[in-house]
């Protein structure tokens, strides 16, 4: 997480010029209202009153090429922020809605880095609104069996079949926004930077496919530095391959040997004291989790990625965490953070009894879904 905040702190000051930028655009319902432009520390760079649902902020001189956010205060709502890039010279036409105001505002004008952005947050709505379609569909399905005739088991088997589907079909593909975002900007230097900024841990292989097909120049960006060395290690986080070593000690300083664990699957647990997530996620391992798998040869292996070992000791005793626990209490810094790629807690693998991979980076429902479904093919 530090290196995306470094990144973008990077971003913000990569240039100065002398040449004004302006803006202009429509707020569809909004009779009143302000537009507001600012940094990364929100400190406010540009703002305009909105009449009549229109804006304007004339000829206005540019410290810092860049990134920076623009939100809306219209029909009573405050929006959330959205990234907007600025560039010396530039003018932006900036269309929304009172009803679209949290979206991200159609934004055209004659910044070329710009224009990568709004084509890229195009191609996401798309994605979004057909996955959504998708879900829809799964939700029509589930209805229809109501009235089928079939048994409580194959009602049940039926429901969680289309359960399963529906949370695929909500997942929008990544890989595919980027290539066609590639395909249309191979210069797109803030195509890296994109990339970086989402969960590119989850099919590095797919991401570095896209990566490749950029041109040099977006490459040799200090984010296209960045990515392409993370995606270089990833890659080798593939189904099948040995899982890296666990850093770090037991409570009473020994070390983890995943094979003498003797167990047909381990679940790898990256968790942090005092994250509300990883709290009820322990909570519902201990509820749910282990009387349902205590006779399938299961083990858990939890990974702190705390620095206070205290902290890290008494949490461990109050959430009754009895399964195996390690940590090399370096916290952000952890050789397990940048050796597995994780970059949020809490994270799960599953791994076979000889330490290869079966699913990784996963949250606590693609756990149960994913060690669900291997454990009735095995």
């Amino acid at each position: 997480m530090r290196y995306f905040f470094l990144l973008a702190a990077a971003l913000m000051f990569i240039g100065c010029s002398d040449k004004n930028i302006e803006f202009k655009g429509t707020v569809a319902g909004a009779n009143y209202g302000k537009v507001i432009i600012a940094n990364a520390d929100k400190e406010i760079i540009y703002q305009a009153d909105i009449n009549g649902g229109k804006f304007s902020i004339k000829k206005q001189p540019l410290q810092a090429e860049g990134l920076y956010n623009i939100s809306f205060l219209a029909g009573g709502n405050t929006s959330r922020r959205n990234d907007i890039y600025l560039e010396p010279g530039s003018s932006y036409t900036i269309e929304t809605s009172v009803k679209e105001i949290n979206d991200y505002p159609h934004i055209t004008g004659t910044s070329k880095k710009q224009g990568q952005l709004s084509t890229y947050n195009d191609l996401l709505k798309a994605a979004k609104t057909d996955a959504r379609k998708k879900v829809m569909s799964f939700d029509a399905e589930m209805r229809k069996l109501d009235n089928a005739v079939l048994t409580f088991e194959d009602r049940s088997k039926r429901i969680q079949q289309l359960r399963n589907q529906q949370l695929d079909a909500n997942v929008v593909n990544m890989v595919d926004i980027f290539n066609a975002l590639v395909k249309k900007y191979p210069e797109g230097e803030l195509i890296p930077y994109l990339m970086l900024n989402t969960d590119y841990q989850r099919d590095p292989n797919g991401y570095y496919g896209a990566f490749k097909k950029l041109n040099d120049k977006p490459k040799n960006t200090e984010a296209g530095k960045l990515l392409e060395e993370n995606l270089k290690q990833l890659t080798g986080l593939t189904t099948g391959a040995a899982a890296p070593p666990i850093e770090g000690t037991t409570a009473d300083g020994k070390a983890i040997d995943l094979k003498a664990l003797n167990k047909n699957v381990i679940i790898i647990d990256f968790w942090r004291a005092l994250n509300s997530q990883s709290e009820g996620d322990h909570a519902k391992i201990i509820t749910d989790l282990l009387p349902k798998y205590k006779d399938k040869s299961l083990e858990i292996v939890s990974i702190s990625l705390d620095d206070d070992r205290e902290k890290w000791l008494s949490y461990i005793k109050k959430s009754n965490m009895t399964w195996p626990q390690v940590s090399d209490l370096k916290g952000d810094n952890s050789a397990n953070a940048a050796n597995w790629g994780i970059t949020k807690v809490p994270t799960y693998y599953i791994l076979d009894g000889s330490g290869h991979i079966i699913k990784r980076c996963l949250d606590f429902y693609e756990l149960q879904t994913a060690l669900a479904d291997y454990m009735a093919k095995h």
